[in-house]
């Protein structure tokens, strides 16, 4: 029983840390992706100053 019980934890945890990767690289794309076009308007206005 006891076995069982470790196992559904085990399961629970890997699911609940699977979705905190998924999430962080997602938020890291979206940062990444901001950055980016700052960078790109950034460059975009320099040469007109």
């Amino acid at each position: 029983m006891t076995i069982v019980i470790a196992k559904f934890i085990l399961c629970m945890l890997s699911s609940i840390i699977w979705k905190n990767i998924m999430f962080l690289t997602f938020v890291r794309t979206w940062l990444y992706n901001i950055s980016k076009v700052a960078n790109m308007q950034e460059t975009w206005i320099q040469p007109n100053l």
